[in-house]
């Protein structure tokens, strides 16, 4: 039924998602420095603020009706999966000091689940956002990982296009450009996985001192 009557709009639909899809490409080309930057930031302030299942995931969809993978696949890859992979990293490393023994056993055991899923299976950034909202220096060490990641991806926007919900090297594979995705998906891993790091070493550096 809903086939039925929405035929007629179909051609008209074509052009609408044909336009979405130009856009995105047409911001990410790297013309105007900063912008890719800006792109990724918002993405993660997205999906922190409930816009993903309303914006960002839509916008994958609308990119791969044509049966390629998506710029904003990958840019989801690089600032939800791999921020949240390296933020869950670097609690396992360095385990986070809490006031409560049971705290610090549900946030090693979350980080587990969380670095196994986003590596192996893709988007699970939800793990990482009660660890950003616990400390700003995480909170912005994400932001900036994925700022920085989704730069890296700008230019020329075809080489880039994968999908967040695959396993990473699967993910890695599936762009033309394999280096420059992996480098941007390196970056967004380390920067937050730093940050994470240094943020659950302050406490004990303040104890010392």
């Amino acid at each position: 039924v809903v086939g039925v009557f929405t035929a007629p709009a179909i051609p008209f639909l074509r052009l609408l998602t044909e336009a979405i899809r130009q856009g995105i490409h047409i911001c990410m080309n790297g013309w105007i420095p900063g912008v890719g930057f800006i792109i990724g930031a918002l993405f993660c302030w997205g999906s922190k603020y409930g816009y993903y299942h309303s914006v960002c995931l839509p916008l994958i969809l609308v990119e791969m009706e044509t049966g390629e993978a998506a710029l904003c696949g990958a840019i989801d890859e690089a600032t939800l999966v791999c921020v949240s992979a390296g933020i869950c990293l670097a609690n396992l490393i360095v385990t986070p000091k809490l006031d409560d023994q049971e705290g610090t056993q549900e946030t090693l055991e979350l980080s587990r689940r969380g670095l196994r899923i986003n590596l192996l299976f893709g988007d699970f950034i939800e793990v990482a956002y009660p660890f950003m909202e616990r400390s700003s220096l995480v909170n912005a060490a994400g932001y900036l990982a994925s700022g920085l990641s989704t730069e890296l991806l700008t230019g020329n926007s075809k080489e880039v296009l994968s999908s967040a919900y695959l396993p990473l090297p699967v993910a890695i594979i599936l762009a033309q450009n394999q280096l420059k995705i992996a480098l941007a998906f390196a970056t967004a891993f380390i920067v937050s996985f730093s940050g994470a790091v240094i943020s659950n070493l302050l406490p004990a550096v303040k104890k010392a001192e």
